[in-house]
């Protein structure tokens, strides 16, 4: 079976690559330069948003399949199996890669991302980057000097992100906020903004 790096797409136009990922927004250029930056014979799966099939052009996807060792995936297939089986996730921004980290998987990350401090999230600047760290990191897989978080490392490990993710969140609930019957306490938000800023 194939060595191979997973890279979820992203819905379009959104923040998360219009704000989060500026210089990574052209997905199509995003993923050439990623499957570029993998030793070989590491094959990239992608995977669609199933949100958003239909929204990209056939020649999107005709594209996306001319680059050698990228296989595009169906959007059906399941996310959790698949972070398994990887040898590490690459995202700009995705909630995927918050799952993967958990998961204790290698997660490159090339957008900003609030779980971006996860010591299994390894964050790079550019597509050379990318390569040495991925490089490092199936190297050290390989020669057996980073040994494998076992579970309960990896749950004590994920309990700390949480409770710090918890601790720096500000309640409220964005869908309420869309919603006839918004449940947000804005008083209650606008004072935790305050105490966050100082002000």
């Amino acid at each position: 079976s194939d060595t191979f790096f997973l890279y979820p797409l992203h819905a379009q136009p959104e923040a998360s690559t219009l704000v989060l990922a500026r210089y990574y927004y052209h997905q199509l250029y995003t993923i050439h330069n990623i499957a570029f930056s993998l030793p070989f014979p590491c094959k990239l799966y992608v995977k669609e948003h199933p949100v958003i099939i239909k929204t990209k052009s056939v020649s999107f996807y005709r594209a996306l399949k001319r680059i050698p060792n990228v296989v595009l995936i169906s959007p059906q297939e399941d996310t959790q199996k698949l972070i398994q089986k990887a040898a590490g996730i690459i995202t700009l921004t995705s909630t995927i890669g918050m799952e993967a980290v958990l998961a204790g998987k290698p997660t490159y990350v090339l957008g900003n991302v609030s779980y971006d401090f996860h010591p299994g999230c390894i964050k790079v600047k550019n597509f050379d980057e990318l390569e040495e760290q991925i490089r490092l990191t199936m190297q050290e897989a390989h020669v057996g000097s980073r040994r494998a978080k076992n579970s309960s490392e990896l749950r004590s490990l994920n309990l700390r992100f949480i409770t710090s993710y918890f601790r720096n969140t500000i309640p409220g609930n964005i869908v309420s906020a869309s919603s006839k019957n918004d449940a947000n306490d804005y008083k209650l938000i606008c004072r935790h903004i305050k105490e966050r800023i100082g002000s």
